[in-house]
């Protein structure tokens, strides 16, 4: 009998718990740099959220590096969850941030022609660029709520331009997880050292018990 004992891949959590390692590690530098008035919740609408005078910025981060184009489904839920917060915050200026270390890439049946979808979204954020492509792209699909797809159908350019294009951010190529556990060392050190008179490798020891602080959830 074989001493081997073969295991589920499907079960092995390596890739989600370093996804949660890396936002994490995102949360923390962010609330590092937190300006005045502004408040950070974790888990709260999405991965974290920064909220202050001038509205509210929820935030996505994935971990990982593979292609992202404007058809996948994490771009389009992006876009869905979006839509939901502003529904049901109709007195905040809700901004997302889709936070990722991908890189863009061209949809099926160029749509765009020779530009990456996501690159043509920030793009038309410009006045003047047309957004009749992205208009025609967003209409046809399902993934995206109903109300939104009439929204976009029945609003001109710039209320459009305005009213969604503006508010969504694709933050594509960002640094390994690595990277971003020293920015965010370096900004508590930067906090600490100063403030509380303690040398930099404890103000960098102090990282990973303020995961468990719950302070950090609004602060």
């Amino acid at each position: 009998m074989s001493d081997s004992f073969v295991g589920d891949a499907s079960r092995q959590a390596t890739a989600p718990i370093a996804g949660y390692v890396y936002q994490l590690w995102w949360s923390l530098y962010s609330w590092c740099v937190l300006q005045p008035r502004e408040n950070l919740y974790l888990e709260h609408a999405e991965d974290f959220d920064v909220v202050g005078p001038q509205g509210a910025a929820v935030v996505q981060v994935k971990n990982s590096a593979r292609v992202l184009t404007l058809a996948s489904p994490d771009a389009l839920g992006a876009i869905a969850n979006w839509w939901g917060h502003r529904q049901r915050n109709p007195h905040h200026s809700v901004k997302l941030r889709f936070l990722t270390r991908a890189t863009s890439g061209l949809e099926r049946g160029r749509p765009f022609r020779d530009e990456h979808g996501l690159v043509y979204w920030d793009r038309a954020k410009r006045v003047g660029v047309p957004l009749d492509p992205l208009r025609a792209f967003l209409l046809v699909r399902d993934e995206l709520p109903s109300s939104l797809r009439d929204f976009i159908r029945e609003v001109g350019d710039e209320r459009l331009r305005q009213g969604v294009v503006g508010r969504i951010s694709w933050d594509l190529g960002n640094p390994s997880q690595q990277d971003v556990r020293a920015l965010a060392e370096r900004e508590l050190a930067e906090i600490c050292v100063p403030n509380y008179g303690i040398y930099v490798e404890e103000a960098q020891a102090l990282a990973p018990r303020l995961w468990t602080c719950p302070d950090l959830v609004d602060t």
